[in-house]
């Protein structure tokens, strides 16, 4: 009975191609996704249902998706990436991203991963969003916004063009 137990406390669920694992104590580490997020964290589920997009600039937004790529760098145990990550999932889907735009990295709360190595991307604070624009890095939203997720990303782009 004890060794059932110990197996269960150390039980790690993986999915079949080992890209991401929730430990024992809900952290989701590696590469993540909406389903992941909307299947097992209950916050994630509120508050992207809850979050209304600002539609004058998601039109403002939707004509750059093609050219758009996001690293989002959370913690599933962060308050701000519980915060700030249902509500850009939601923009994503309104400007209708691809999934293939936007990578979930889901990290330890020492801000690394045991399934990706996210050293070179030099995350400090979570969640971290790096915005691309045409293949290149043209900015960061670091731990909160300024004025809102689609705001804050539609200044970023206007300012990189």
């Amino acid at each position: 009975m004890k060794l059932l137990v110990a197996i269960a406390a150390a039980f790690v669920y993986m999915n079949s191609s080992a890209q991401y694992c929730i430990t024992a104590d809900s952290i989701a580490d590696g590469k993540i996704t909406h389903e992941l997020l909307t299947t097992n964290y209950a916050w994630y589920a509120q508050g992207y249902a809850n979050y209304k997009p600002d539609e004058v600039t998601m039109a403002q937004l939707k004509p750059y998706t093609t050219d758009l790529r996001f690293v989002v760098v959370l913690g599933t145990w962060c308050g701000d990436s519980r915060e700030h990550i249902p509500p850009f999932m939601k923009v994503m889907h309104g400007i209708e991203a691809d999934n293939n735009q936007v990578e979930l990295i889901g990290t330890l709360r020492n801000k690394t991963s045991s399934k990706i190595d996210v050293s070179s991307l030099h995350i400090e604070y979570v969640p971290t969003f790096i915005v691309f624009y045409r293949s290149k890095e043209i900015g960061r939203i670091i731990e909160d916004t300024k004025i809102s997720l689609e705001k804050d990303l539609l200044t970023l782009i206007q300012n990189a063009r």
